[in-house]
């Protein structure tokens, strides 16, 4: 079972040795709907017909319909007021409806469960019924324990989110 193995990964790994296993995203591109047939239609026609989308690519086109949706309720792209308007917002994306949660910022999505075939796409076996809350903090600490942690880390590194030293 992979959480990062999409359907791009798998042209450049050789789908041949990966067939048959899992993957967990929320987004395949064989999701059948209208909705899904047309954005991998317009995809192809702007990136090549032989271009596969994916989980990343699909959440980066409907991140900025949401970022959009926000600047036009706060009537600024002022980041501040962004943040605080983004929380209200919902879009119907490829793989369904997606959230905003109003307390971490993070999206509400489906789960989907697929399975490798020979032509490089997903058989997907199983969804959820419903979109499903995100938990950005593992519950082996409280929300605030996390943001002193991450501040700590944040500083420890100079200012900077990522270790200067790696």
């Amino acid at each position: 079972m992979s959480f990062s193995i999409a359907e791009h990964e798998l042209q450049a790994l050789g789908v041949s040795e990966m067939v048959g296993d899992y993957a967990a995203w929320s987004y395949f591109q064989s999701v059948e709907s209208p909705d899904n047939a047309s954005f991998v239609q317009r995809f192809r026609e702007r990136y090549g017909a032989d271009r596969v989308t994916d989980d990343p690519i699909e959440a980066g086109y409907f991140g900025v319909y949401l970022w959009a949706q926000a600047v036009r309720d706060a009537g600024t792209p002022e980041p501040a007021a962004v943040r605080r308007t983004i929380g209200n917002q919902s879009f119907n994306a490829p793989e369904g409806i997606v959230y905003v949660d109003v307390e971490n910022q993070h999206t509400w999505k489906t789960v989907r469960i697929g399975q490798v075939r020979e032509d490089g796409q997903f058989a997907i076996l199983w969804t959820s019924q419903r979109a499903i809350r995100p938990l950005p903090y593992p519950s082996f600490r409280l929300k605030p324990e996390w943001e002193t942690f991450l501040d700590g880390l944040y500083r420890s590194w100079g200012g900077h989110w990522a270790n200067p030293g790696t």
